[in-house]
């Protein structure tokens, strides 16, 4: 087992705390020229106050949060690397008998330390922020007093010999809850079978459970009304919400299984769902590209140059990283090479460039 010393555990925190620093300045900066360019579409929107921009804010953060991420990661190695450069603490090291990859491991691992807080904080706060930030612009910055996620009306469903109807659906987190749900169940020739009118139902596991219900059959041609029952149903919750975009790795795989089962296209779908998986790959890879800079940088403290290609190369990797996204959505690359072509490409690129060093 390879030992952890005080030198790894001073680049890994040093990193960390770097990376954090960068991302809340790029956040703020990104944040405040957002709202600039929106703020007067949010305060036009009936009942808007500041409140409102400040919700935008919360809202969208999240998001900037996810996609500068590796920025701020490269940003953050080029600086600690320079520090050390500037104190010929990696001549010392050199001079120790450390290799280019013994500087790299701890970097490495700053990195995936963050990958993994990236992938979790993408999964479990910016797909839910996104999700209703979407469905707020929507609604023009409007309906400021409802405190649901989503909401849809005037609904109407056709799957599986069942005709759907309800007035609304409103989705709170996890929950769904409809109101003046109509359901008819119909045979493969198209005659009724039977009814179901419920005043409200609220989505559960396994079944909806319906409340103040009428029922009727053809064989009993009589109605029943039961004040709470359970309904069993192939439909799920984002059947009521069609034009909701899945956000997290879990909405989006099922949905891309959705489409392929319906023979719909789903290219765009597939290549967000990988594209979930590569943002957090590419903290693993800024490094990598950021150590070859490092070690090219002089003691003089003129650092200007080699920072600047250091940077340049970040913004060619996120250039190449949207081309190739870009084009996997239209179909034209299938998409595991749009979503890790550029972590890969880049990837191999800072092995080679390690490989000479380690000559």
């Amino acid at each position: 087992m390879v030992a952890f010393t005080l030198l790894d555990r001073y680049i890994v925190r040093r990193l960390v705390m770097y990376t954090i620093a960068l991302l809340v300045l790029i956040v703020i900066v990104l944040q405040m020229l957002d709202l600039l360019s929106l703020a007067d579409d949010i305060m036009a929107a009936p009942g808007a106050n500041g409140v409102s921009l400040l919700r935008y804010a919360m809202l969208r953060a999240p998001e900037f949060v996810v996609r500068f991420t590796p920025f701020a990661l490269l940003v953050a190695v080029l600086l600690s690397l320079s520090q050390l450069a500037g104190t010929s603490e990696i001549i010392a090291m050199r001079a120790a008998g450390m290799s280019p990859s013994h500087i790299l491991r701890p970097l490495l691992v700053g990195a995936a330390i963050i990958a993994l807080a990236h992938f979790a904080f993408q999964e479990w706060v910016a797909a839910n922020t996104t999700s209703r930030l979407q469905v707020w612009q929507e609604l023009n910055y409007s309906n400021l007093d409802t405190v649901a996620d989503q909401e849809n009306k005037d609904i109407w469903i056709s799957s599986d010999g069942l005709i759907v109807g309800a007035k609304s659906a409103y989705r709170f987190g996890q929950n769904t809850k409809i109101s003046d749900l109509d359901v008819y169940q119909i045979d493969k020739d198209g005659l009724l079978l039977g009814a179901m009118l419920s005043e409200s139902a609220i989505s559960g596991e396994p079944s909806w459970m319906l409340k103040a219900t009428l029922r009727c059959t053809s064989d009993e041609n009589a109605w029943t009304k039961s004040d709470q029952i359970g309904w069993t149903t192939p439909l799920t919750t984002e059947d009521f919400f069609p034009n909701a975009q899945p956000q997290s790795a879990y909405q989006l795989n099922k949905e891309v299984k959705k489409r392929r089962l319906r023979n719909e296209p789903s290219a765009e779908l597939h290549t967000s769902l990988l594209s979930h998986f590569s943002r957090p790959l590419s903290d693993l890879v800024m490094p990598l590209i950021g150590l070859f800079v490092g070690f090219s940088l002089p003691r003089n403290g003129t650092f200007a140059w080699p920072l600047l290609i250091g940077l340049g190369a970040g913004f060619l990797f996120f250039a190449l990283d949207s081309f190739f996204i870009a084009i996997g959505n239209s179909g034209a690359l299938p998409a595991y090479a749009a979503a890790f072509a550029a972590p890969l490409l880049f990837g191999l690129s800072g092995t080679y460039a390690l490989i000479g060093l380690e000559r």
